[in-house]
């Protein structure tokens, strides 16, 4: 799983939240498709959630033994540490 870079400007302006985002992966494994769940909320963090989101592969989802393509919801937690 690719961790997320923390955008800088976030840093500086003390920017902390939870982004979730939906993904769709293909029979392959990989992510064509990811968006944030509540955008607008965290823009800075939701790009760099995205971003990460796309460069992640699973292990194919088998049904039957077929490889499919399925959506799955993962939280990223941006938190500055104290």
């Amino acid at each position: 799983m690719e961790r997320p870079v923390y955008p800088r400007l976030a840093i500086e302006q003390g920017i902390e939240g939870l982004v979730e985002i939906a993904l769709l992966s293909n029979q392959r494994g990989h992510v064509v498709f990811a968006r944030a769940l509540e955008e607008n909320r965290y823009p800075l963090l939701e790009r760099a959630a995205v971003d990460a989101a796309y460069r992640y592969l699973f292990r194919p989802y088998l049904v039957r033994g077929n490889p499919t393509p399925f959506w799955v919801r993962i939280p990223f937690e941006f938190r500055l540490l104290s």
